[in-house]
């Protein structure tokens, strides 16, 4: 089946999922990947460091569902106007 579809709500979903993939690493690489050897460490995980991570995971959730929000509305004009074609 092949669905003709909205470009331009495509490709912002696009820029939008690149944008979460791009901070998810920087909170994986910012947050949990911290070398936590000892209970003296745990300052690396609270504080400054957990509200960095909250916004981050936060905007991250935002932006995937700001995504789906837009390939939903252009798979439903695609249907609106006919836009499923079977092949």
């Amino acid at each position: 089946m092949n669905v003709i579809a909205d470009e331009s709500k495509i490709m912002e979903a696009s820029v939008l999922m690149e944008r979460a993939r791009v901070l998810s690493s920087t909170l994986i690489n910012g947050y949990f990947e911290q070398d936590i050897e000892s209970p003296k460490d745990f300052w690396k995980l609270t504080g400054f460091y957990y509200d960095s991570a909250r916004v981050i995971t936060e905007t991250v959730l935002s932006l995937v569902y700001d995504a789906e929000q837009l390939l939903d509305i252009a798979l439903d004009e695609s249907t609106a106007k006919g836009g499923v074609v079977n092949g």
